[in-house]
């Protein structure tokens, strides 16, 4: 799934030095696109709080950008652990209070329909 303003972040991400990708994604959630459905998201888009960068690399087959964060999966129970990203996976990259926020609207409407 791409759009312009996937492929566009995409871009600007691939772009960055190592640092500067460190930077923008730790403390962020991470809005990620799989391939196709994955173990706890049937339509495969994910979200992570990216809690420190292990490592940033590019494969050596497709020369296709990697990064290894540290993470909290807000889509499993956040749960802690380790995720090699393809940074063309990237979606959005936002800022955990407006998740918070966008979480909590979001348990409200499901109040409200009960």
């Amino acid at each position: 799934m791409t759009n312009n303003t996937t492929t566009t972040l995409a871009q600007k991400l691939y772009k960055m030095s190592d640092e500067e990708l460190t930077k923008a994604v730790v403390g962020q959630t991470i809005y990620y696109s799989n391939e196709g459905p994955s173990s706890v998201k049937v339509d495969g888009n994910r979200r992570f709080s990216a809690l420190g960068v292990e490592g940033i690399a590019f494969s050596k087959k497709d020369n296709i950008r990697y990064i290894k964060i540290e993470e909290r999966d807000l889509d499993d129970n956040n749960k802690r652990g380790f995720k090699n990203l393809q940074i063309g996976g990237i979606t959005k990259i936002e800022h955990p209070a407006v998740t918070a926020i966008k979480a909590l609207k979001e348990a409200a409407k499901n109040m409200s329909r009960r």
